[in-house]
């Protein structure tokens, strides 16, 4: 969010700046000049009074021209301001229309704001890293959220602007190091536009990062109720921005899919965030646990919704499909203190697995449970209770898998009560005993297995396709 508050400071500053260089237009004016050595002198002074003690602010050029229906242009460049110890703005070219009437009167309103080669450089006290629990973040990153998106949104539709529009933005500085962001810098924006709307307003936002170009779009207004929220959409998000190990090929797990998200964050009656709703699709994409050995994953549906007041994300109806499987399932994630596990939950609803051998149905099963922990630092996950029943039998187990650090591998144990050796194999995970599972594939037809408890202890070398047995 410092990100975004700094550009929204930028874009209003910058509107400040032409603003006050329309009032001293309106001055010289009524003095029958139009000089912009005048302007540049007398805007560069305005401004300056209205920042922190030792900001400097210059222009290599200010000019002024006439415009659609009798409006002015004022176009400046190579304006500079820079602020101590927060930062520095530099815009290439700035053009801003003021409406005409209005400065007859006295007053500078501006109708657009356009920015070309926009230059953030922050430079306030680095980001401290989060500490205390998950569930403190979010809630003071979704306050904060609706503190800069919901002022800035009131500031703008004051100001009566009908359009900003920014290309070719650039945002660094020392803030941003050693955050989850330093890897991306300088962040490449190319293009911002802000426009109003009768019931709020629309910020949308182009960014290119190393892993690829996506776009943010935020939306201050009310719903039908009259409360105030966010809406908010993210299209083809890259997960490593945020988590940038899941895209490291020496690293696991690996993960490459992008993601399309759309959100609302309701507000309450003081302005402060009352619950925040998501829902987030992953598309295409390699699933890697091992490093010799990757799934396709198809896509992956999730509902998200977190309460001011609770301690755990919770995981509305969701669904997972790869390879012919459908894995329905909700739940709930514990947002514990940052660097320990992560606790979940997740009730089975209707799934159906992908059968093995052409001409034949999807295994079903009607109902399961599972609750462990997942630690994405040590890529681990740990499984306390799991089960799963429908018409061809039912299951029982508890494992863990490390995929590096200290004994990386599998372990655990899978009790069964009487089951077909169909619902067996759609269950058989293919990186154990990758040989055992193809040779059931091409003798065992059809059988009844069970009852009786399977003990597993594998380590990392013999999983996957370089697997013994």
């Amino acid at each position: 969010m410092r990100i975004l508050r700094f550009i929204f400071r930028a874009v209003l500053f910058l509107t400040l700046a032409i603003v006050i260089a329309g009032g001293l237009l309106v001055f010289q004016m009524s003095n029958g000049s139009l000089s912009a050595g005048f302007l540049k002198g007398r805007l560069i002074a305005a401004v300056e009074q209205r920042l922190p003690a030792g900001s400097d602010v210059d222009v290599d050029d200010l000019l002024v021209s006439f415009g659609p229906q009798w409006s002015f242009i004022v176009e400046s460049r190579g304006l500079s301001v820079a602020v101590p110890q927060r930062g520095r703005i530099e815009a290439g070219d700035l053009r801003t229309e003021l409406a005409s009437a209005p400065l007859l009167k006295g007053a500078a309103e501006p109708i657009s704001v356009d920015v070309d080669g926009l230059s953030v450089e922050i430079t306030e006290r680095p980001v401290v890293a989060p500490t205390g629990s998950r569930s403190e973040f979010v809630r003071a990153l979704l306050n904060e959220v609706t503190r800069v998106a919901l002022g800035a949104g009131r500031r703008l539709n004051d100001s009566g602007l009908q359009n900003i529009d920014i290309t070719d933005a650039r945002i660094s500085g020392g803030a941003l190091e050693n955050t989850l962001l330093s890897r991306d810098l300088p962040i490449q924006i190319p293009s911002l536009s802000w426009r109003p709307s009768e019931d709020g307003g629309d910020l949308n936002i182009q960014f290119q990062s190393i892993h690829g170009r996506w776009a943010l779009q935020i939306s201050p207004r009310a719903d039908p109720d009259g409360r105030e929220c966010i809406d908010f959409t993210l299209t083809d998000f890259p997960p490593a921005v945020v988590f940038p190990p899941i895209t490291d090929p020496a690293r696991r797990p690996y993960y490459d899919a992008v993601a399309d998200m759309q959100g609302r964050i309701q507000l309450d009656g003081e302005g402060r965030y009352d619950v925040a709703r998501m829902h987030a699709t992953l598309g295409s994409g390699y699933l890697s646990m091992l490093e010799d050995d990757a799934a396709i994953i198809d896509r992956v549906d999730v509902a998200l919704e977190l309460s001011a007041g609770s301690e755990q994300l919770r995981l509305a109806r969701s669904d997972i499909r790869f390879g012919g499987t459908h894995i329905v399932f909700r739940g709930g994630l514990d947002l514990t203190v940052f660097g320990e596990p992560i606790l979940f939950e997740a009730e089975l609803g209707e799934t159906r697995l992908a059968p093995f051998g052409d001409g034949q149905e999807p295994v079903l099963l009607e109902s399961g449970l599972a609750k462990g922990s997942i630690d994405l630092a040590a890529g681990a996950i740990r499984l306390d209770q799991a089960a799963i029943s429908g018409p061809e039998g039912a299951a029982r187990a508890v494992g863990s898998f490390r995929s590096r650090g200290e004994a990386p591998g599998l372990s655990g144990a899978v009790t069964v009560d009487e089951r077909t050796a169909r619902m067996a194999r759609a269950l058989w995970i293919p990186v154990i005993a990758r040989k055992t599972r193809s040779w059931f594939d091409q003798n065992v037809k059809s059988a009844l297995l069970g009852p009786g408890t399977i003990q597993i202890a594998l380590p990392k070398e013999n999983l996957g396709r370089a697997g013994k047995g």
